[in-house]
């Protein structure tokens, strides 16, 4: 039996995946590696802001470039800023024939959910590499990151 498609089927698949852009500034240094009250980690929070972001490749009606987006401000308990980490992580995916809402829901909270373990990864490995202790990143709800960005155009189209 031969395995032949006609190219009508629908399809979804991550062509390719990778970092697009890594940055890390080490504002608070040296002071932010000492503490008078136990362990610098212990004395700091974390913002952090997603986003992801989709765009169609040129010249190609059936391939995406996927982007989350992620930044991290560290500070310490005085509100002076430890460390500040930004990264984006890509994948290139494949989705022909899609209806237009599974195709949304693929783009913009599938892909960034299989994606994200291999960003949360160089996050924790810049940050020790930088001098702290790892930031493990918790699982993030795309669905939930998703349903916001909806209602903020929603507002903004309003306006």
């Amino acid at each position: 039996m031969s395995d032949t498609t006609t190219g009508n089927e629908p399809a979804f698949a991550i062509a390719v995946q990778y970092l697009k852009a890594l940055s890390f500034d080490n504002a608070g240094a040296p002071n932010s590696f000492r503490s008078t009250e136990g362990s610098a980690a212990q004395d700091s929070s974390n913002e952090i802001k997603i986003d992801v972001q989709n765009t169609p490749i040129p010249d190609d009606n059936e391939h995406f470039e996927v982007q989350t987006l992620i930044e991290v401000i560290s500070k310490n308990k005085d509100d002076s800023i430890r460390f500040t980490v930004r990264a984006s992580y890509a994948a290139v995916v494949l989705a022909r024939n899609l209806p237009e809402a599974d195709l949304e829901m693929l783009l913009n909270v599938e892909t960034p959910r299989m994606t994200f373990p291999y960003l949360r990864s160089i996050i924790s490995h810049a940050t020790h590499e930088a001098g702290y202790p790892a930031l493990n990143l918790s699982p993030i709800d795309f669905m939930a990151v998703h349903q916001q960005r909806k209602q903020q155009l929603e507002e903004q189209a309003e306006e």
